[in-house]
């Protein structure tokens, strides 16, 4: 079982990097969840791979995202 802190730590650095990024500008929200998504599953040694163009092309993405659809909310 996960250490409740470290399960938390997800959404709450979630929600401050959010913060940070939307007071100057306007940055995608979908961009900035998969950027702390991405170091948080960096911490756990997790390695992702990156879209080739023709597995981008087929699911109608760019090859680095965002990778949810403006209408995927959670």
């Amino acid at each position: 079982m996960d250490h409740p802190g470290f399960g938390m730590s997800d959404p709450f650095t979630n929600q401050v990097m959010v913060q940070i990024e939307l007071c100057p500008t306007q940055t995608s929200i979908l961009k900035l969840d998969e950027a702390m998504a991405e170091s948080h599953l960096r911490k756990l040694n997790v390695k992702l791979s990156k879209l080739t163009k023709k597995q981008a092309q087929y699911l109608g993405m760019p090859c680095d995202g965002p990778f949810k659809l403006d209408h995927d909310h959670y």
